[in-house]
């Protein structure tokens, strides 16, 4: 493939007309596109206006014509005189601005400094630009391939040249990134293709190798290309863009422009390998994973980390069940944010996702409003009208004055037939005037009374709602975060299907509540060690999850380090058929054959005897540290019967277990149990319900333990019995299962 970077006339077209200016072309992928500067592209058109006739029937501009182009900078053109370019035009243009219409259209020049292979997204008005035409712009079609490899008989690569950059199978959808490749083969690891049908390829699947448009490698610039940032004489989302780069497997990054300038406008994105990121693509986005793991849809929580007896507040709760470590939350959190995201995360698209980006109070609740977590709010100019005539209104259109265009703004959301809040961006809105999408007279509607005027405008997505203190954690998907005492007008879920009757305000003044900017992340579940989470902004994760290596910050920015929980796993069990006996030891008691003893005064019965039926409460003389908060503990009764009580919780500085009801009211096993009789836990107490069982507390100091395991059934083994402790790490112990048959 030949990639020129100058102006290619034949590419070009020219319409003196309609003032149409086209590149026909071949397209990024295709054998020849070609590419110029916005000032190779002004030097060309000015060459064609100086000759005195056409040089070409399709190059219609000559001396007698008006002048197409006008320079401010080498970085910024003007097409007057009715000249303009179309979107296609502006895909092969780069290095500054193109601005045509009398300034109502404007494409914007965007430069990238990052590393050669990576890819960028970039969010406009609460969206991803779906045609990322800037990162590809390299494509054939393979000759054969599989879940690992993708072979193109021919194509002559270097070798190795591909190392690093991704491939799409536009064909199946999938796509991932290149391991190494030969002259004709490129290779990947496995599980690494996926988000496709398949998630590999076949002969005859087109793809593209993510090779950016436009790099200068001596400068470390990787990509160099246009967006459209003003459309019909408004600035689209106050020409803001947020450029991302979250290509799974690798470290992810975001960049934000607060508005365009004329010219060349940098982003500075840039990734590589993340080391973090060990698990195949195929596993972590995949169905297991999937139903493992939850908590992406909770807003807001209240729930305690640090065991103080107090809940923190956070968004969310992630958590999971079946065997994971902390670094597997961090690379399934990635893998539902990454380019592409199939999920719905915090009630956005995964990739559209930022986290919370400001925080604030609100009162002033009007017309019944309730706002739930994943709701959006919009402030702006509230305008009222008496329906409208010639079709609907869209959210984002451009809407202007009819008549004097005394006026323009974009629509953020609309409550039907009634009114719409508008981020005006030129002018006052009066009563009585009539206004129309693009100022062209189709849909119409006219002002039934006076708006409400206010300076700006934005779409608020509630991730959390604190309802008792009444503050609200937002990310600002639209526009700008609103000020002291705007209205925030309610669109649930839908803009389109808003409510403007309901509103409430937002109160900076409210304690707790004041108006507060809050950093994102990337991710935005924060820093993985490996073996540790370093959390971001009020991200929430299961408190049972956690282990004082990990570090979360709750919706105040507190830092909140967890106790340190300890899991203690007994391995190789036959459900259904070993029972298990885990007891505390006191490292130096041993029984008659030689076998460590169960400590069973590791507690005594205090102050009340347990005398009754239906026992909910048992008070000890001290509940030794390292007690899990729920279990099993066995009580001696009058009898010397040790009977097995479950409990559900435990309060230290009383020392009494809430329990199973438990009859201690008869003889035999429900004799009663007197103070002083002995207690003590049973860390593990059952029959084998899986393969391996386990039991978690939070680590306040070492014991000893003794471990039994019996089988005398259908498949009977020899007691295994032996000395374990419960230390500061997890730790896996495993059973020995001598037949006794």
């Amino acid at each position: 493939m030949a990639i020129t970077h100058s102006l290619v006339a034949g590419d070009w077209t020219v319409d003196s007309a309609t003032g149409n200016i086209r590149y026909d072309g071949d397209d990024h992928n295709e054998t020849s596109p070609s590419y110029a500067t916005v000032i190779e592209f002004h030097r060309w058109l000015q060459g064609l206006a100086d000759d005195q006739s056409p040089a070409d029937v399709s190059d219609e501009v000559y001396i007698a014509m008006l002048n197409p182009s006008q320079r401010s900078t080498d970085n910024i053109i003007t097409l007057i005189n009715g000249y303009n370019i179309d979107a296609a035009a502006a895909e092969h243009l780069y290095d500054g601005s193109i601005i045509q219409t009398d300034g109502d259209e404007i494409w914007d020049g965007i430069t990238n400094f990052g590393n050669a292979n990576v890819q960028i997204q970039i969010q406009q008005n609460g969206d991803v630009i779906e045609d990322d035409y800037w990162n590809y712009n390299l494509g054939a079609a393979a000759t054969s391939g599989s879940a690992t490899l993708i072979e193109d008989t021919g194509i002559g690569w270097v070798a190795n040249e591909w190392a690093g950059y991704t491939i799409v199978n536009t064909t199946d959808g999938c796509w991932g990134r290149v391991t190494s490749n030969t002259t004709e083969i490129a290779y990947f690891a496995t599980g690494e293709l996926h988000g496709g049908t398949n998630d590999d390829f076949e002969a005859a699947d087109t793809y593209l190798i993510g090779q950016p448009l436009n790099p200068n490698d001596a400068q470390g610039i990787s990509h160099r290309f246009m967006i459209k940032v003003r459309d019909n004489g408004v600035d689209i989302d106050g020409r803001r863009l947020v450029g991302i780069c979250r290509r799974m497997g690798n470290t992810y990054s975001e960049f934000k422009i607060n508005g365009t300038s004329r010219g060349v406008n940098v982003l500075a994105l840039t990734d590589s390998t993340d080391l973090n990121c060990t698990t195949v693509n195929s596993t972590v986005i995949g169905a297991t994973w999937d139903s493992e793991f939850s908590g992406e849809d909770l807003g807001y929580e209240a729930f305690d980390v640090n065991g103080d007896g107090s809940n923190e507040e956070y968004y969310g709760k992630y958590t999971w069940t079946g065997t994971h470590a902390i670094n597997d939350l961090y690379e399934y959190v990635k893998g539902q944010t990454e380019d592409g995201s199939v999920y719905t995360v915090h009630g956005l698209n995964g990739e559209v996702l930022r986290g919370i980006n400001y925080s604030f109070g609100y009162d002033g609740e009007a017309g019944g409003i309730v706002v739930s977590d994943y709701d959006m709010l919009t402030w702006g100019t509230l305008i009222a009208h008496g329906g409208t005539s010639g079709g609907a209104f869209a959210i984002g259109d451009a809407i202007h004055e009819d008549g004097s265009d005394a006026w323009r703004g974009r629509i953020l959301s609309i409550d039907p037939d009634v009114s719409m809040v508008v981020d005006v961006t030129a002018g006052t809105v009066g009563n009585g005037e009539t206004f129309s999408v693009d100022g062209a007279a189709t849909v119409t509607a006219t002002t039934s009374s006076l708006p409400t005027v206010v300076t700006g405008g934005g779409v608020l997505h509630i991730i959390a709602n604190d309802t008792t203190d009444d503050i609200f954690y937002a990310q600002v998907i639209k526009g700008t975060m609103a000020a002291d005492n705007d209205y925030l007008y309610y669109c649930g879920t839908d803009l389109i299907t808003a409510d403007h009757t309901d509103y409430c305000q937002v109160a900076d003044e409210i304690s707790g509540g004041t108006i507060t900017s809050r950093t994102i992340a990337t991710p935005i579940i924060g820093v993985s060690t490996g073996t540790a989470i370093i959390g971001s902004y009020g991200f929430g994760i299961d408190n049972l999850k956690l282990n004082s290596t990990d570090k979360v910050f709750d919706l105040t920015n507190t830092q909140i380090t967890p106790p340190n929980t300890v899991t203690n796993t007994v391995s190789g069990v036959v459900s259904g058929s070993d029972y298990i006996l885990v007891a505390p030891w006191d490292s130096v008691t041993y029984d008659d054959n030689g076998d460590p003893a169960i400590e069973t005064d590791q507690m005594t019965i205090a102050t009340t005897a347990l005398t009754g039926a239906g026992v909910t409460e048992i008070e000890v003389n001290a509940i030794p540290g390292s007690t899990p908060d729920s279990g099993t503990i066995r009580v001696v009764n009058d009898e010397g019967f040790h009977i097995r009580v479950e409990y559900s919780s435990y309060v230290d500085s009383t020392n009494i277990f809430t329990v199973t009801a438990t009859d201690f009211n008869g003889s035999g096993l429900t004799d009663t149990a007197q103070i002083g009789n002995h207690v003590y836990i049973s860390y593990i107490d059952k029959l084998a319900e899986a393969t391996s069982e386990n039991f978690v507390a939070v680590f306040d100091n070492t014991l000893d333990l003794v471990l039994i395991a019996r089988d005398g059934g259908t498949t009977p083994i020899k007691q295994h019995i032996v000395a374990w402790d419960f230390s500061s790490t997890s730790q896996t112990t495993g059973v020995i299962r001598t037949t006794d048959a």
